[in-house]
């Protein structure tokens, strides 16, 4: 649930006027499963702030302790590095004209009503 909550949360952030927002790579509270890990790495590089963090006496969680997680995470980082110019200047958008970094699909395509229920994706 907390993979899908920090999409949530991070466009929720943009519209109220915070653009440097991420998540916990793989969470924070409790432990993580080596799925869990892969997926988030997958969607977290895709948010403005992203890193691996959690806390104090969980299992350790850096994305080279498993084999397919460092895979994914080598693949979303890479992509990410080729995003970066243009995160660069939506971070610059968002400074000097108040434009989103993150934003709702609805808002880019306000007049069609499929997009409003769509919480899981961004632009």
């Amino acid at each position: 649930d907390d993979l899908k909550v920090s999409s949530v949360t991070i466009m929720n952030m943009a519209l109220y006027g915070i653009p440097m927002v991420g998540s916990d790579i793989c969470g924070f509270i409790d432990d993580t499963t080596e799925e869990l890990c892969a997926r988030w790495i997958e969607v977290g590089a895709f948010h403005p702030f992203s890193r691996n963090h959690n806390t104090i006496g969980a299992m350790p969680q850096e994305l080279y302790r498993w084999d397919s997680v460092a895979e994914a995470a080598r693949a979303a980082l890479s992509l990410r590095y080729q995003l970066l110019p243009v995160m660069y200047t939506s971070f610059y958008r968002a400074q000097r004209a108040a434009e989103l970094v993150v934003r709702p699909l609805w808002l880019n395509y306000p007049g069609e009503a499929e997009t409003h229920a769509i919480d899981d994706q961004f632009m």
